[in-house]
């Protein structure tokens, strides 16, 4: 059991390690609402497939993506530029699929590590929708 501990200790330590020394990957913060109002901020990695940029949620059980789907306006800070946005759950299979595979192209090794250690069966991918263009689109 010990032994069980403690590689489940290093597969944590290296993730953190990995995250920190990931120079190619970008990490944006997504700035949702609460119930009772209050900015909460999470940083997330992103991908851009198609033109259309994702976010990925490994658990449906996020606290960020509760927030997200309660309150889909939100703002998305890429680069140094702050912009309102509309998170929008996409439930496709192949759309996951590609997300998992860009996230995996991007992030690399720290991925693969996540993998390891998340199930990622349950991943929830999110487009992130400028609010006007997301406004104009809604009917």
């Amino acid at each position: 059991m010990r032994i069980i501990t403690l590689a489940g200790v290093a597969a944590i330590v290296l993730l953190v390690v990995g995250v920190m020394l990931v120079e190619e990957g970008e990490v944006v913060t997504l700035t949702t609402v609460d119930d009772r109002g209050h900015d909460a901020a999470t940083g997330l990695w992103i991908v851009d497939i198609d033109a259309a940029s994702y976010l990925r949620a490994v658990s449906p059980d996020s606290e960020w993506l509760e927030r997200t789907r309660a309150h889909p306006e939100a703002e998305l800070q890429r680069g140094g530029v702050t912009s309102k946005v509309r998170a929008v759950i996409v439930p496709d299979a192949s759309v996951i699929a590609a997300v998992n595979r860009a996230m995996r192209d991007k992030y690399g090794l720290v991925d693969a590590t996540v993998v390891r250690l998340i199930d990622h069966s349950r991943a929830v991918a999110i487009r992130v929708e400028p609010l006007e263009l997301a406004r104009r689109a809604t009917p």
